[in-house]
């Protein structure tokens, strides 16, 4: 009987010594994948729109910091300097609008209503 306990004890410790050895592998689990795609925030106002140039897949991202809310319209320009519309937001004061630009191209941004507050963003690759 003492020679089944001694074999019982040395099986239940080898699993045991198994499990905590493989517990403390040294294989890490692979980290999350980070995003690879650049990012670019403006602060932007009504007497303030910056023109830029990104490269192509870069979110951009508009953040008011004005008093008032701001109508963000984008515009890609085509020949003549007639575009076609992009997409756009109204945002609040401290209020954020982004956009991903894939597509090569020139972009008009007007930052509010007043057509004269207004800058080009130019996609590369």
């Amino acid at each position: 009987m003492n020679q089944r306990r001694t074999t019982a004890l040395l099986i239940c410790a080898a699993i045991l010594l198994t499990v905590a050895l493989s517990a403390c592998s040294s294989e890490e689990a692979a980290p999350a994948a980070a995003s690879t795609a650049p990012s670019i925030s403006l602060v932007v106002t009504r007497t303030n729109c910056p023109s830029l140039e990104v490269q192509r897949g870069t979110q951009v991202l508009w953040t008011n910091g004005d008093t008032v809310n701001l109508a963000i319209a984008i515009e890609e320009l085509e020949d003549h300097g007639k575009g076609k519309g992009k997409g756009g937001s109204e945002i609040q004061p401290g209020d954020i609008f982004g956009a991903t630009f894939t597509e090569l191209g020139r972009y008009k941004i007007q930052c509010s209503d007043e057509s004269a507050v207004s800058g080009i963003l130019t996609v590369v690759p």
